[in-house]
């Protein structure tokens, strides 16, 4: 079980993979710990060395005293890379782990040769909202707000079809040490990247949730705004529904993926993309992630251009995509 002893703080790390293949660095929801990329990570590893951790205050890194900031966080993740001697890494944050991204790319750019952030946005909620879930979690402990984040993540079909992954969910969040997700509460409640989020010259992949109510379409649809004044060729939004509020990466959807070579792979046969490019998954009446997961995968492999014969395929590597309606 490998550590990073940094200078002010102990982060627990995995790799998984080739040690010969590009590294992808994922960093997690917050509440949750590395395993939440389990499910990802056997499709991931075929291609990538992946390069998991847990946030200062979650899993089994040190929870050191809060309050946390966003920079304070982002900087574990530059320590943890320079501790690994790693020059230059792709980056997917899901959550604070895409603030985290977003802090990432405005200001150590050099580090980072793409960004996919997923399920966040430049600024959320108010101060009163954190504050009161701060108060509930340093009263009653992580069981206290257990089913409203479960409620938020997930949709409920989902939450009634997928009960092994709800538990696991639920068991991961109430394992984290309540000291560690209050400090990083505040952070999140303390972050405004407003301004900074248009100093990003990373190629940048935004992904949104349809009927995400936390970090909503709206906020993805922001960043994508504020991206644009730094690309070049801009796209147009690609509209696509997901059973889950936050699009978590499917491991049936990654199966289904393109390889490196820029070459659009195989897709279940009993799925239908219509003009709208809202994708439905004939099998399990879920409105289907894997154009979702095509995109990001072109995002973080970084090949050729998009395969423009299909809608999930529509635009060019390094240009901004909010995936959401």
């Amino acid at each position: 079980m490998p550590f990073a002893e940094l200078a002010d703080v102990r982060l627990h790390y995995r790799f998984d993979g080739d040690d010969d293949a590009p590294v992808l660095m994922l960093s997690n929801s917050l509440g949750t710990d590395l395993a939440m990329w389990d499910p990802q990570v056997p499709y991931l590893a075929e291609r990538y060395r992946v390069l998991r951790y847990d946030s200062r205050g979650h899993g089994r890194s040190e929870v050191t005293k809060g309050p946390y900031v966003i920079a304070q966080l982002a900087r574990d993740t530059l320590g943890l890379l320079d501790y690994l001697r790693l020059r230059q890494v792709r980056f997917c944050g899901l959550s604070i782990g895409g603030m985290v991204g977003q802090w990432l790319g405005a200001n150590a750019a050099k580090r980072f040769e793409r960004l996919v952030l997923c399920n966040t946005a430049a600024q959320i909620g108010s101060h009163e909202i954190w504050n009161d879930r701060m108060d509930a979690v340093n009263k009653r402990g992580m069981a206290a707000i257990v089913d409203g984040v479960l409620a938020r993540w997930y949709t409920a079909p989902f939450i009634a079809a997928a009960p092994d992954s709800i538990a696991a969910t639920r068991e991961m969040l109430l394992t984290t040490p309540a000291s560690g997700y209050v400090a990083c509460c505040a952070a999140v409640r303390d972050m405004d990247l407003r301004d900074s989020t248009s100093r990003i010259t990373v190629p940048t992949l935004v992904i949104a949730g349809t009927y995400d109510m936390v970090t909503t379409p709206a906020a993805g649809r922001f960043l994508r705004t504020a991206l644009r004044a730094r690309v070049t060729r801009n796209c147009q939004p690609r509209i696509f529904r997901t059973s889950r509020r936050r699009p978590h990466l499917s491991p049936r959807s990654l199966n289904s993926l393109p390889d490196g070579s820029g070459r659009r792979g195989d897709f279940p046969t009993k799925r239908t993309c219509d003009r709208t490019q809202q994708c439905t998954n004939a099998t399990t009446g879920f409105e289907c992630q894997i154009a979702q997961r095509h995109r990001l995968l072109h995002a973080l492999v970084g090949a050729r251009a998009f395969d423009r014969t299909h809608p999930s395929g529509a635009d060019r590597v390094g240009r901004i995509a909010v995936l959401a309606a």
